[in-house]
């Protein structure tokens, strides 16, 4: 820690054992800040620039391992840029994220072994799962940025999910079971 008490400079490592925000845990994240803080008004301003290089993020039904990331602060601390790369599994399929720009101008990117679309890969993100019929109900696109900036609601910063679920368009989902039928 250097700087002055106005200005503070804070240099160093951490690890995260557990840190849990609206059903979303991060988990065994060793890391390093490097950066500053300065006073705006009344609001705090963060520059400098967060990294982590492993652990999980752990969400409803998901968990992506993550590998080396950052997180760049450039004034608003509820603003950064990301830099951040991950794996998840789900169904046997090993998907590949990549997040850069910012939470309200995102870009996701998404692959996966085997190849899938991008929006089926989202829609398993969300779900934990592989939902039959999600290529015929979903185009075979990119993943918009709308629809990215949803999922980053949804999975990073704990919302509801119900815009990626009005987006997708489902409003409900029930199963009927008949004997006489597959």
């Amino acid at each position: 820690l250097t700087g002055t008490w106005e200005e503070p400079h804070v240099t160093g490592n951490f690890w995260v054992d557990r840190l849990t925000r609206r059903g979303f845990t991060l988990v065994h994240a060793p890391g390093t800040f490097t950066g500053y803080f300065t006073q705006v008004g009344r609001g705090t301003q963060v520059y400098g620039d967060l990294g982590l290089t492993g652990g999980a993020i752990s969400g409803k039904d998901i968990t992506i391992k993550l590998r080396p990331s950052r997180i760049i602060f450039t004034g608003n601390p509820l603003n950064p840029s990301y830099d951040m790369r991950g794996t998840s599994t789900v169904a046997n399929t090993t998907i590949r994220l990549t997040l850069a720009g910012t939470r309200h101008k995102p870009d996701l990117a998404l692959s996966s072994s085997p190849p899938l679309p991008e929006e089926r890969l989202l829609l398993m993100l969300a779900t934990g799962r592989s939902l039959a019929g999600a290529d015929t109900t979903l185009g075979k696109g990119r993943v918009s940025s709308d629809l990215a900036a949803d999922f980053i609601d949804y999975f990073v910063f704990g919302g509801q999910g119900s815009a990626l679920a009005q987006r997708l368009g489902i409003t409900g989902l029930s199963l009927i079971y008949e004997p006489d039928t597959n």
